[in-house]
């Protein structure tokens, strides 16, 4: 492979081991990678710290924690149980409707389709930095040059493999953008209009204005299936995951309903007919007797 293809897909891998370190110890020096060749046509990448002195002292070296701290750090980017790489190619693109912190110290994920997938939580916080997004892009880019079938990642656990059919998962979307705000909040809504194909967002009213959100409760979709009426002026008690981002210094904001809490139909108006003025009585209600004379 020319050393014009090899070199950014390499440059990107260290900077991906930098933000890595940013992120998971960012009071620390970042971490860099070094090449070292084993035979011809092969090389090992060794991680390893910037300086020998800053993250711990040789003596302390030994002692293990730094040597845990720069495994643990391997493991939120290639590990294929729940590593940085590996999330990219379980999540191909797919949109995120809700986040729950494990016990495990991982993260579980719903996905708009309602699959679900646990990762390491330092790799679920590269996977919203635009900057790991970009590295992880050039590192697998080599596979799309003829020839290059996979890029494999060995460790001392179950090997990362990125085929060529994963390209697309690493493909970033025109609208990425650095995560400003991720939370989630109750509100009280009305519908407006609705998209039970999942196709298109939902539109609702807060009262001074129009909001469109994704409907991601999988519950609830299910009792639409089964029949279950809603329509427009409905009101919905909802928690809602609400995300700004800056996107090329503008201000983007994606709303997702995670889960309805409550459906508060419109109230129906019952309708009286009153008879016109002009409209004679009933036969069978008493008539006014005449004047007498």
């Amino acid at each position: 492979m020319p050393v014009s293809e090899l070199a950014p897909a390499l440059l990107a891998l260290g900077e991906l081991f930098n933000e890595a370190s940013l992120v998971a110890y960012p009071d620390r020096e970042p971490a860099s990678l070094n090449i070292r060749a084993t035979s011809q046509g092969s090389f090992v990448v060794d991680l390893a710290v910037h300086s020998p002195d800053a993250w711990e002292q040789i003596v302390q070296l030994f002692s293990g924690r730094a040597v845990s701290a720069l495994t643990n750090l391997q493991a939120i980017v290639i590990s294929a149980t729940g590593g940085f790489l590996w999330l990219i190619t379980r999540l191909r693109n797919r949109r995120i409707a809700s986040r729950k912190r494990l016990e495990s110290g991982q993260v579980r994920l719903v996905l708009v389709d309602g699959t679900t997938i646990d990762a390491l939580r330092e790799a679920v916080d590269l996977y919203d930095r635009l900057r790991a997004r970009e590295s992880a892009q050039r590192i697998v880019g080599p596979l799309g040059r003829p020839g290059i079938e996979r890029v494999r990642f060995k460790t001392t656990d179950e090997p990362l493999v990125i085929e060529e059919d994963d390209l697309p998962a690493f493909a970033l979307a025109e609208e990425e953008g650095d995560i400003l705000l991720d939370r989630e909040e109750e509100r009280v809504v009305t519908l407006a209009t609705a998209s039970v194909e999942g196709k298109y967002k939902w539109r609702f009213s807060e009262g001074d204005r129009i909001i469109t959100a994704s409907m991601a409760d999988p519950s609830f979709l299910a009792k639409i299936d089964e029949g279950e009426p809603f329509r427009k002026g409905d009101m919905f008690r909802v928690l809602m995951r609400v995300v700004q981002s800056d996107r090329n210094g503008k201000l983007h904001v994606e709303r997702t309903v995670i889960r309805v809490l409550q459906h508060l139909p419109r109230l129906e108006q019952t309708q009286i007919d009153v008879p016109a003025l002009d409209e004679p009585p009933p036969d069978d209600e008493p008539r006014a007797l005449p004047p007498a004379e």
